[in-house]
């Protein structure tokens, strides 16, 4: 009887250790079990085989079709997306004259879009959805800025209130599509908050000299004027009146400040010169 043969051989190496020499398969029909790569389309492997099939896959690929943006979008963002899109039809028709495009354009030819939170009877001080109303403007302005991927600039009228907690301006941020950071062309806050111009001295020497190249805050409407055609932005009635109640107010201000500062160096001077009645 012939003795028993192992299925495999064995081979001592010089350092004592075994190793198994298991049956390989041909370095071509391995090669041709490689994964192709998920964005390609690789032809022309066939009858050819070998390096020539190789390299017809090479020159014959194809690229996908690229995906629709809200294909790429986030959850955060699609969440914002369908709560602008499904708000009821009476808050559309209110929040339409506060969030919408202008017929102005940035020196770049970059459309304006304009922010106006204001209450139905045209005030500043009631209170408004500021979350309903910043989804209706992200479903206002997805079209232009991700699915155009075209370049904006935003003009917010604060009034002296941003009416935003820091936790929620925080999270609607984080929700955005990469593409509203990757396509502003400037933004401007008129009439800001003192938090925004809190903010604003705190991170001047730590935010990079990019962003306030494209961050503006204007306290009056005539700064504003130096960016875009004012005719063309087309604010509001109620933000001029304000604009004016303002420059009013502060021009009352700087008079009374002046009469005081005035009457007491008249006082004093006239302290100085007083004769003794003796």
């Amino acid at each position: 009887s012939r003795p028993f043969q192992a299925p495999f051989r064995l081979r001592v190496l010089s350092a004592g250790k075994m190793a198994t020499d298991a049956p390989t398969e041909p370095p071509q029909a391995a090669a041709d079990e490689r994964p192709r790569s998920p964005d390609m389309d690789l032809e022309g492997q066939g009858a050819a085989g070998g390096a020539q099939g190789g390299a017809l896959a090479f020159l014959s690929c194809r690229r996908r079709a690229p995906r629709p943006p809200e294909a790429s979008c986030s959850r955060a963002y699609r969440q914002l997306l369908e709560a602008g899109r499904g708000l009821p039809a009476t808050e559309r028709a209110a929040f339409a004259s506060m969030a919408c495009w202008s017929d102005a354009e940035t020196a770049a030819g970059a459309k304006v879009f304009l922010l106006v939170p204001q209450t139905p009877d045209g005030t500043f001080d009631g209170e408004v959805d500021m979350w309903g109303l910043l989804c209706y403007a992200v479903a206002a302005m997805h079209e232009h800025v991700v699915e155009r991927n075209l370049p904006y600039a935003a003009v917010w009228v604060q009034a002296g209130d941003h009416r935003l907690w820091s936790y929620s301006a925080w999270s609607f941020r984080r929700s955005l599509h990469p593409r509203f950071f990757d396509n502003v062309d400037s933004i401007h806050i008129v009439h800001p908050s003192w938090t925004v111009r809190l903010y604003e001295l705190a991170l001047r020497g730590v935010v990079r000299e990019d962003f306030w190249s494209r961050f503006y805050t204007h306290e009056r409407l005539e700064f504003l004027g130096r960016y875009f055609d004012m005719e063309r932005l087309g604010l509001p009635a109620d933000v001029v009146e304000y604009d004016a109640f303002l420059e009013d107010e502060s021009r009352f201000m700087s008079e009374q400040a002046a009469m005081l500062s005035g009457g007491a160096f008249v006082g004093d001077a006239a302290r100085d010169i007083a004769v003794p009645s003796n």
